[in-house]
């Protein structure tokens, strides 16, 4: 299947519950089993839920590896990503997140931001102006992302036009946790975050 995420749209198996390419979740619609991103199903209106295909579709998930294997699923040029490894028991697989050290906020346009930890977002700060310096409506220094034990935060450093994350505006110098799929706007200019 081709990967929901309009970001990314990598072929990836179709038994998957995660982009092996952009960690995307994918949701199905519980009535055909159809993947995609949005609330509701584009072919038959029902809700979409992230689910296992066993339980959306009937089709069985792929069996576990043989015990004392492992595989990697994802891979990062940062070294982030899912890896799974095969517990003692020869049934159960255990998925562990490894930490990246960077979130990508993709414009609609197709361009895209690589933002470490501790980053500016600005129109005349950080390491994003040859990008960001031409949008009059961000503030010189309008927003910081940092990471803390793994999570990724944004604080709105004050902007003239101010910061939201899924339609919700900041406050001012109180971070908020950001993950994968949210929306970050700065003032009125659009980002999806990849975790």
């Amino acid at each position: 299947m081709i990967c929901p995420n309009e970001l990314c749209k990598e072929t990836i198996p179709d038994d998957s519950l995660y982009c092996d390419q952009c960690g995307n979740e994918i949701w199905r619609c519980l009535q055909c089993g159809k993947p995609g991103t949005d609330r509701y199903c584009d072919d038959c209106g029902v809700e979409m839920v992230f689910t296992p295909m066993e339980e959306a579709t009937g089709t069985p998930l792929p069996q576990p590896l043989p015990q004392g294997e492992g595989r990697k699923i994802n891979s990062s040029p940062s070294g982030g990503g899912w890896v799974g490894v095969t517990s003692p028991s020869p049934s159960a697989t255990v998925v562990v997140q490894l930490p990246s050290d960077h979130i990508t906020f993709f414009h609609p346009d197709g361009w895209k931001l690589e933002i470490h930890d501790g980053d500016i977002l600005g129109r005349s700060n950080g390491r994003h102006t040859a990008r960001l310096g031409s949008i009059p409506v961000i503030s010189g220094n309008h927003a910081k992302v940092t990471n803390n034990g793994g999570k990724w935060f944004l604080t709105d450093l004050n902007s003239t036009n101010k910061t939201y994350v899924n339609t919700s505006r900041l406050e001012p110098n109180v971070p908020i946790e950001i993950k994968q799929n949210d929306v970050v706007t700065l003032a009125n200019v659009n980002f999806t975050v990849v975790v």
